[in-house]
């Protein structure tokens, strides 16, 4: 079973438009194909390269954020009949033999921390000290916030667990980029590895 290339780079849009605005002296890496099996197309202004193993599909690209760290953005489609298990610890990063420092972020750049969501600390109400006329409104509005991060958690719940028949999953991380060396560009290598087969994609600096 084929999956379209485009497919896997459409799902990194979302990663893509949630990105931040890159620094003055940010440093800006770009894909090579490797093989005749990769393949670089172009979303937005960032060019993502993708590839097709047996049971997954993959997508990345690299956008830039400073002169020492990049954002990573990484798409795994599943594409066998089972579920993929997938987290950060399947992403790894490494500059001439060295493992790069990853960590993985949400959208808005903060880090995730891996495993089942925590239950939040138990706080007391804070309509305790509110006029007895707002002390109804104040005890529904508390109701709905605790709604809303019990949703929060669930979804969070959700990106953590197994990648589904059919399902693609799109994840950011922070890389710290390695340092130049001389007038030489350097290069990166992004490797996601499922079950028991990895995609590598390589990606080099641009001077």
């Amino acid at each position: 079973m084929t999956v379209p290339v485009a497919r896997l780079a459409a799902c990194l849009l979302l990663a893509l438009a949630a990105s931040n605005g890159a620094q003055a002296a940010e440093r800006r890496f770009m894909p090579i194909a490797a093989s005749p099996a990769q393949r670089i197309d172009v979303v937005g202004t960032t060019p993502v390269v993708s590839a097709n193993a047996a049971s997954f599909g993959g997508g990345a690209s690299v956008l830039p954020v400073s002169a020492r760290s990049s954002r990573v953005l990484v798409s795994v489609r599943n594409l066998g009949t089972k579920p993929l298990a997938f987290d950060a610890a399947k992403v790894a990063v490494d500059s001439g033999g060295r493992v790069l420092a990853l960590q993985a972020i949400d959208s808005q750049g903060h880090v995730v921390k891996q495993g089942k969501p925590q239950a939040g600390v138990p706080r007391s109400s804070g309509c305790l000290n509110v006029k007895q006329s707002a002390y109804s409104s104040c005890l529904e509005m508390e109701s709905r916030r605790a709604e809303l991060e019990r949703a929060t958690a669930a979804s969070d719940a959700s990106e953590l667990g197994p990648i589904l028949p059919g399902q693609t999953r799109a994840s950011q991380y922070l890389v710290d980029l390695p340092r130049k060396s001389g007038d030489a560009p350097a290069a990166m290598k992004v490797t996601i590895r499922v079950s028991d087969e990895a995609l590598g994609f390589e990606f080099r600096e641009v001077q």
